[in-house]
């Protein structure tokens, strides 16, 4: 898995779209090429949120509180619904 199929699955379809416009600020970092200068420089921190692998995708709140950690595949609706929960709990 990797973050182009995270893209096709989830980050494409239109309710997760307007969802994710609506209350969260998305910010994408691609750890795929493993040897690359960004992932050399910034693997340490990826690794002290527990990433194992990717994708991971971090709901972090304004404090930086990481409220929510999604390892490896979600499809559109799986992740929908996991967004409106922390949504619904702020």
């Amino acid at each position: 898995m990797n973050c182009v199929e995270l893209d096709k699955v989830t980050w494409n379809q239109p309710d997760v779209i307007e969802f994710t416009d609506k209350y969260f600020i998305p910010i994408k970092l691609d750890f795929t090429d493993k040897d690359s200068e960004f992932s050399k420089k910034y693997i340490t921190q990826y690794k002290e949120y527990g990433a194992t692998n990717i994708p991971l995708i971090l709901f972090i709140n304004s404090d930086g509180e990481v409220k929510e950690k999604i390892q490896g595949l979600v499809e559109g609706e799986r992740m929908l619904k996991k967004m409106k929960k922390i949504v619904s709990d702020i």
